[in-house]
């Protein structure tokens, strides 16, 4: 069972998502399930999937903005963050740090967060 305190860090790194998100970052997920569960758990802005696009088109439609990495934290997940790492320099790889060592004991996948947000919820006492 995740304690308290690392249940009270997922929340603030969550806060700290949406509100930058909602501040003009762009959010790089995998596919449409990881955006769909970002959606769910209330983080707004751009959310992109980009396991359709290539790597051209992703460099030219966000070089130049605020891109937070959010992809998940399994063998393809991590290939795919190692080349968006060469492509974006100055990109946030930060949240899905902490995501992994917050949440990394119980799931690999971005989608699998509101599961997992519901579950806590449920069994942590605030």
């Amino acid at each position: 069972m995740l304690d308290r305190e690392s249940y009270l860090r997922l929340l603030k790194l969550l806060d700290e998502l949406s509100e930058r998100a909602e501040n003009g970052a762009v959010i790089l997920v995998e596919g449409r399930k990881d955006r769909e569960a970002l959606r769910r758990i209330g983080i707004p802005g751009e959310i992109v999937a980009i396991s359709q696009k290539s790597f051209s088109e992703i460099c030219d439609s966000f070089m130049g903005r605020e891109v937070i990495i959010l992809t998940d934290w399994d063998e393809n997940g991590k290939k795919l963050e190692g080349n968006l790492r060469a492509i974006f320099h100055n990109a946030d790889f930060h949240i899905r740090e902490e995501l992994i060592k917050i949440l990394g004991k119980w799931t690999t996948r971005v989608e699998d967060i509101p599961k997992l947000l519901n579950f806590f919820e449920r069994n942590i006492k605030i």
